[in-house]
């Protein structure tokens, strides 16, 4: 079995057809199944091309049977609901009926409640596109406030920043914990280390889920953290740039937003780590 995620968390990159195409021809060679996440597939930018989805790419070429394939969708990001707990799987119709008896005696039922806002959730279209145009918004000023500060490129799809630094993201997000009061994940934790190398070792992930005003003034405080060259943590961010951007400290002073907790097990202890956005405030010192 063969699980993959697109878009991507964190990064935010799309399957394209020769990715499918290579994929599925994998799984039928070797007998394999393939399970998509695509919880981030209606959070995207452009709203002409949407992200082409496993099951859309089969019904295209003609694999009608979807052979092979399931994907998993969710309401936790199409509509900011991850407390329903609500999704569905799709696809191939024996592995379908498979799951189905697994899930007759391994799975909790839905509450009835649950199940009515669920099933208005899954029809409406309307709260999904305006929640589009809010994170495009977010992205739109929150890039504009970071750019020239740190280094990162705008995902296809998803909600997330992946930026890249000059120090490692651990030592980057204690910093700017401790320093700013803005909360990331650290990179390394959402990789897994091959020959001494964690791909995710220096950068942060940045989930621009909080409303805009919040993830404006977390990115304000990054901007201006960064820009004092704090511990090497950036070293291409010009003085006058800081100079320029320093952000009222009453309105620094005031930002709140829930914060998400996500667990990792890391050097065999378990610690908890928090993921974005911006804590209460108080002189600047410590979060509440």
């Amino acid at each position: 079995m063969v699980y993959i995620c697109s878009p991507s968390n964190p990064a935010g990159s799309v399957f394209s057809d020769e990715d499918y195409a290579r994929l599925v021809g994998l799984a039928d060679e070797f007998n394999f199944i393939i399970v998509a996440d695509e919880c981030y597939s209606e959070i995207y930018f452009d709203e002409r091309v949407p992200p082409k989805g496993l099951l859309q790419w089969c019904s295209e070429t003609g694999r009608i049977s979807f052979a092979r394939c399931l994907v998993m969708h969710s309401l936790s990001k199409r509509s900011n609901a991850p407390g329903l707990r609500s999704g569905f799987v799709a696809g191939d119709a024996d592995l379908i009926r498979a799951f189905y008896q697994y899930r007759t005696y391994q799975g909790g039922a839905m509450p009835l409640h649950v199940q009515h806002a669920s099933i208005a959730a899954w029809r409406d279209e309307v709260h999904v596109r305006e929640n589009r145009a809010l994170y495009r918004t977010k992205f739109e000023k929150v890039t504009d406030v970071l750019s020239g500060t740190i280094e990162f490129s705008i995902p296809a799809a998803g909600f997330y920043l992946w930026p890249e630094l000059d120090i490692d993201g651990v030592s980057a997000c204690e910093r700017l914990l401790g320093e700013a009061g803005v909360l990331v994940l650290p990179g390394a934790f959402l990789a897994r280390e091959t020959d001494g190398i964690n791909p995710g070792d220096k950068r942060v992930r940045i989930a621009l889920v909080a409303d805009e005003r919040n993830c404006v003034v977390a990115a304000e405080r990054m901007r201006d953290l960064l820009a004092r060259g704090v511990n090497g943590v950036h070293s291409n961010v010009c003085a006058r740039q800081h100079a320029k951007n320093t952000a009222d400290p009453a309105r620094l002073s005031g930002a709140r937003v829930e914060i998400r907790k996500v667990r990792r097990e890391r050097s065999d202890v378990d610690r908890e780590q928090t993921d974005f956005e911006c804590s209460d405030y108080e002189n600047h010192s410590k979060p509440t």
